[in-house]
């Protein structure tokens, strides 16, 4: 029993670090994304 509330909480903490990932990275997208657009508009 012991062991499967272990698994359980070791995938938790899987998905937890892959959210918190996401959530730290995607803004940096999102800035790099805007400074493609805004150099491809001053023609580069």
């Amino acid at each position: 029993m012991q062991k499967h509330f272990k698994f359980i909480s070791n995938e938790q903490r899987i998905s937890i670090k892959i959210i918190s990932f996401i959530s730290i990275i995607s803004p940096f997208k999102w800035y790099i994304e805007t400074k493609v657009k805004n150099m491809r508009n001053s023609g580069y």
